[in-house]
């Protein structure tokens, strides 16, 4: 889940203003792979954010990317080759976790485009803000891996149909006020923390903190350690067997 920066600023706006645009996007991503996964049941997964150097690049604009948290690492080819040789309930929680994967996806570019128009004094509805637009919010990258699951998911549905219902869970997700107010705190705190990365379990900390929720269940040292162990982790929880790449 790579940011993609814009090293001009737009018109009127501060580094300060863009930095927190930038937070926002990555707190996004960070709460729906916390928050969303939990709501729905699915199980953890490793991540964490990455905030490079000292958070902020030579521009003084804040910079960060979420490194891991998919439940499904690479999109498969194919809904059929990803599913060979799964029974009825392992092709039910692998299709959970796929739309979980796309919906956090565009989580971030939709926290960051709801920031925006809250700041300009807009309304914003997920009929005002169409999928391709998100490139407009740091969502490049998130899209272009979007469609990657989509091309995989909508050759088995073959409807459009399951796509804006997966844009409009999202931005229900961004846009339900305890998951706001939790992106928000976390927002907060990356931009106050000068540290090189922020650990899953420390950003479910401050999402928990920040919406009143039960502790998440944390990682064993050895999930921490190596976030292709933490998949396994996961998958063996959620019943989906992992195919060699």
């Amino acid at each position: 889940m790579k940011y993609c920066y814009r090293h001009k600023l737009p018109v009127g706006s501060s580094n300060a203003e863009l930095s927190r645009q930038n937070a926002i996007h990555v707190a996004g991503h960070a709460a729906a792979i916390c928050l969303y996964n939990k709501q729905n049941k699915l199980p953890p997964i490793f991540f964490r954010i990455s905030q490079y150097a000292e958070a902020y690049n030579n521009h003084g604009i804040y910079t960060a990317q979420i490194e891991d948290g998919c439940l499904i690492p690479t999109p498969p080819s194919t809904w059929e080759q990803a599913t060979d040789g799964f029974s009825p309930d392992q092709k039910r929680d692998y299709e959970r976790a796929f739309k979980a994967d796309i919906i956090n996806l565009l989580a971030g570019p939709l926290a960051e485009a709801k920031h925006v128009a809250l700041r300009n004094g807009e309304k914003i509805s997920p009929r005002a803000v169409i999928l391709n637009a998100l490139h407009y919010y740091g969502g490049c990258s998130d899209l272009n891996l979007a469609y990657d699951y989509l091309a995989c998911f909508m050759g088995h549905h073959q409807s459009q149909h399951k796509t804006k219902q997966l844009f409009f869970s999202a931005f229900e997700f961004i846009n339900a006020y305890p998951k706001w107010q939790a992106i928000n705190a976390l927002a907060d705190y990356m931009l106050t923390a000068p540290k090189a990365y922020i650990d899953c379990e420390e950003a479910f900390t401050v999402l928990n903190t920040s919406t009143g929720l039960k502790p998440l269940l944390s990682f064993s040292k050895q999930s921490r350690t190596n976030s292709n162990q933490s998949r396994t982790l996961g998958y063996s929880r959620f019943q989906i067997p992992c195919h060699a790449k």
